[in-house]
């Protein structure tokens, strides 16, 4: 009974607090029964407005400063990709240029053994003249 009673006298009392709420000045501080949790402050209206967007503003330039960052990011990661795709490109290149280089150097070389076995097309060694043979049937 005794429960049933201060619960009763708490919700009178919460009851007249914010009846009454609007009549105390702003600097006055309202005593809440110590059961019951501490109430929000009342804003009016275009108070309250303000305050939600305010919180809203706050959020989006949140938001936006993290989706600038992560811009940012990724920009310098493509540029990071492009650079050392071009630095790729370079190597590979310099790398063709000399495999070309060594390819026309044994093409040279081959030709230059041709003619030095089509020379010695009087010798009598089997080998050479098997060869000749083999060449001329090619061509």
């Amino acid at each position: 009974m005794i429960r049933k009673n201060s619960l009763l006298r708490g919700s009178l009392l919460f009851f007249f607090r914010i009846v009454f709420s609007h009549y105390l000045p702003s600097t006055h501080k309202i005593m809440y029964h110590p059961y019951q949790q501490e109430q929000p402050v009342n804003l009016n209206h275009q108070e309250q407005k303000d305050v939600y967007y305010s919180e809203e503003k706050q959020k989006r330039k949140q938001s936006l400063e993290k989706n600038r960052l992560a811009a940012y990011r990724c920009r310098e990661r493509k540029k990071q990709e492009q650079q050392q795709m071009v630095d790729q490109a370079d190597i590979l290149s310099l790398q063709n240029e000399s495999l070309h280089i060594i390819v026309n150097n044994l093409k040279n070389e081959v030709i230059s053994l041709r003619e030095l076995l089509l020379a010695h097309d009087t010798c009598d060694c089997e080998r050479v003249q098997s060869f000749i043979q083999k060449s001329s049937s090619l061509l």
